[in-house]
């Protein structure tokens, strides 16, 4: 499973665009990295997937707080990559406490 997301670093405004797609082989990368930004506001950035043969580079994120999201579109290899106007299939934001939290896409 390929797991895509573009980040919003704060709820407010929600009609803003988030940021360039991500994507990473796995739920792991997604979620430490939404902790990791709102924490920090920098973390590894993802827009070629996840390299081994390089470090993956690094972005600043001045905005981003406990209130960032993640819109996540799931796909198996067959399925095509989604656009970022696509719906999502999850919203993932943090508790706070920092943990993540997972929830069904519903419209906005």
């Amino acid at each position: 499973m390929t797991v895509y997301w573009v980040f919003f670093p704060q709820t407010s405004p929600r009609s803003s665009p988030g940021g360039r797609m991500e994507h990473a082989p796995n739920l792991f990368v997604p979620e430490r990295a939404l902790q990791h930004r709102a924490k920090h506001k920098t973390s590894r950035v993802y827009y070629d997937g996840v390299t081994r043969r390089m470090p993956q580079p690094t972005q600043n994120f001045p905005k981003a707080d406990r209130t960032a999201t993640l819109h996540v579109w799931r796909r198996r290899s067959a399925d095509p990559v989604p656009d970022s106007t696509d719906t999502p299939d999850e919203l993932w934001t943090l508790s706070p406490n920092g943990a993540l939290e997972r929830s069904p896409w519903q419209a906005r």
